[in-house]
């Protein structure tokens, strides 16, 4: 690993949160409006705001390790362990919360 290769994740990890908000939206509420008081359709109601916070999650998350990986690359010192303990600092994934201290 050198500064370059750490530069060159950090810029793709930047892009991918726009690939995600190009996604099209589920739009399951209209299929669960046809199936009103059923489970199903209860479930399909919730899951646009279910996918709608899955989405910012993933996106936070991206955000946040492309500036680990851009502030290691810029602060490189000839060896990777730097990077791996910003890495290791990051909460997990699925904490729910992508701001949450570790």
């Amino acid at each position: 690993m050198d500064e370059d290769s750490l530069r060159q994740a950090a810029a793709a990890l930047a892009l991918l949160p726009s690939d995600i908000d190009a996604v099209p939206k589920l739009d399951a509420e209209r299929v669960g409006n046809t199936l009103k008081g059923s489970a199903v359709g209860a479930a399909l109601m919730s899951s646009n705001s279910a996918s709608t916070r899955a989405k910012n999650l993933l996106n936070a998350r991206f955000n946040q390790l492309s500036g680990l990986l851009a502030m290691s690359a810029n602060s490189f010192t000839g060896t990777d362990v730097d990077a791996a303990h910003r890495i290791a600092a990051a909460v997990d994934l699925n904490s729910g919360d992508p701001h949450a201290v570790k």
